[in-house]
């Protein structure tokens, strides 16, 4: 009896403990909607914000379709276009520490193709490492003790067939989603 009134004592302690230190930080903190692309749905991610917190990076559903933008306070949310030669897709995914340089991926003439975007250059695409072919992966997760994961690697064909099973063994799942947008999830063989 004298260990569960010891406990409720803990418990209530730690709540008011946490409560008095989120009346601090929400006294700090603040938060503010970066909007959205005009034309598309309304969908806006955020995925990275620049070291001195003036740029913030991410994709939004533009008129074009998913755009990657760039977020300022002074600008607001601005598009960064796509790469040329295939469908309107780009997403970025970080930025420099001075907001002057945007990463991220876009759908080019030959596939995803990851791209660098900065002020004077826009978005630029950086091609593929030469003599490696397009690769997709997956991980097979074994239900064994030591609950080991190990990749499942997928050449570019393979990866395009919506649906299809996955070799694995019957002691692990293996799950697999294409890293473009080919298709839906893979399912488990």
């Amino acid at each position: 009896m004298k260990m569960k009134k010891l406990m409720t004592v803990v418990v209530i302690c730690t709540v008011f403990a946490f409560a008095a230190m989120g009346s601090v930080f929400a006294a700090t903190a603040s938060f503010q909607g970066l909007g959205d692309m005009p034309g598309g749905v309304f969908n806006s991610r955020a995925f990275d914000v620049s070291a001195d917190g003036s740029t913030v990076v991410g994709y939004s559903i533009s008129a074009s379709g998913t755009e990657a933008f760039r977020w300022t306070l002074s600008g607001g949310m601005v598009g960064l276009g796509d790469l040329p030669g295939s469908s309107f897709e780009s997403k970025a995914n970080a930025v420099s520490a001075d907001g002057s340089t945007i990463v991220g991926i876009g759908i080019s003439a030959s596939g995803p193709e990851a791209f660098r975007w900065t002020l004077s250059g826009g978005m630029v695409g950086l091609g593929y490492l030469s003599g490696w072919p397009r690769r997709r992966q997956g991980l097979s997760w074994s239900k064994s003790p030591a609950r080991q994961l190990s990749p499942l690697p997928i050449t570019d064909p393979a990866a395009r067939r919506p649906n299809g099973p996955i070799p694995a063994s019957r002691s692990s799942r293996a799950l697999m989603r294409a890293a473009t947008r080919y298709g839906p999830p893979f399912r488990a063989a």
